[in-house]
């Protein structure tokens, strides 16, 4: 890697890692890294998704005359337009190449998987159905293409943000990686139950994280009372997931990164705690939880198995905590940084098997 040694800002590498992953989950295909095409789309939604979001004047006064008019003259919204129309070129050819070669009894991905589902609804109505299905199913892959690699790339950032400043923890995480897994062997989800400490570590930066830190929108389908509160049906209510996740009352300092709130040093186990909340709770919980899961373990784990990260000399790191982190739309980003990677000595490794 050329890389190694070097102050470097990880944000659009890990995303590029990122999303070539979720490709490869669609349509069975890995982009090469340094693809102009792919590099030009993970680019141009950074940058979307680092714009100010609050609307200007302007934007106010076209929304109060005709909504249609802020697509004329807004600058975020054609950014954004031009986003979705560049990700429908992508994926169009491999819709084409899916239908003329692929083998109904044995998909091989999520679009062909998608596709099978097509050719087996009737019902006019659905959404598989026809050629509207076709449309649904970019519409979805766009959906986990965009979603899916924004909120892990972050996740994973806060994590080697809080090793950063916990060098020992991060020490003990490979120590756990070296032990279980090896030098030579790559992690997998059956090592996930015997990674402990790993775990606990991954659970307390998702809570320092809290990427989405209001969670999304839902309406009250009746009159209610909670708390004391009267809210009245159709009242739109955010879920405040940053105050639980900060809230005294279920995390003694809960402003410090902590792994031990989530593993039992005497029986070295992980220790599941109900006030964590990332993904929200109940039936309207992110849709996409047990995938981010996995990537989020998969690249923490691959990633500390092969590299040691620490800050890059000569600057101030940010901090951690509530106050820390940039609003990023929805997203809670993490504070921009530069870390310096080197590879690990592979000959000093033991693994205890």
């Amino acid at each position: 890697m050329k890389d190694l040694g070097k102050p470097i800002n990880l944000n659009l590498k890990m995303n590029l890692a990122i999303v070539n992953a979720l490709w490869y989950i669609l349509v069975g295909e890995n982009f090469e890294l340094e693809d102009e095409k792919l590099q030009a789309i993970v680019a141009q939604f950074d940058q979307i998704l680092r714009q100010e979001s609050r609307p200007s004047f302007l934007d106010k006064l076209l929304m109060m005359i005709h909504p249609k008019l802020t697509k004329l003259f807004n600058s975020e919204w054609h950014s954004a337009r031009k986003l979705f129309d560049d990700l429908i070129d992508l994926i169009k050819p491999r819709l084409d190449q899916h239908k003329a070669h692929r083998d109904p009894h044995q998909p091989r991905d999520f679009m062909d998987a998608f596709l099978a589902e097509i050719e087996r609804t009737e019902d006019r109505q659905s959404s598989f159905y026809g050629k509207r299905g076709e449309e649904s199913m970019i519409a979805t892959m766009i959906d986990l293409f965009l979603a899916g690699a924004e909120t892990t790339t972050s996740s994973l950032l806060w994590a080697i943000l809080c090793l950063l400043h916990y060098p020992d923890v991060q020490e003990r995480v490979q120590a756990e990686l070296d032990q279980v897994v090896g030098p030579d062997r790559k992690v997998s989800l059956e090592d996930r139950p015997n990674l402990p400490f790993t775990n606990a570590v991954l659970m307390e930066a998702m809570r320092i994280a809290t990427i989405t830190p209001m969670a999304l929108p839902h309406s009250v389908a009746q009159d209610m009372e909670f708390g004391g509160y009267r809210i009245p049906k159709n009242a739109i209510i955010f879920p405040n997931i940053l105050q639980v996740h900060y809230d005294p009352n279920y995390w003694d300092n809960p402003d410090e990164f902590m792994p031990s709130r989530f593993y039992d040093k005497d029986s070295n186990t992980f220790k599941p705690n109900d006030h964590l909340i990332p993904f929200s709770v109940g039936r309207r919980l992110c849709l996409g939880q047990t995938l981010a899961e996995k990537e989020y373990f998969l690249f923490f784990c691959g990633l500390l198995q092969k590299f040691n990260f620490k800050f890059a000399p000569g600057k101030t790191l940010p901090g951690i905590g509530k106050d820390a982190g940039a609003k990023i739309g929805i997203l809670r980003g993490v504070p921009l940084h530069e870390v310096v990677l080197s590879s690990r000595d592979r000959h000093h490794i033991r693994p205890n098997n």
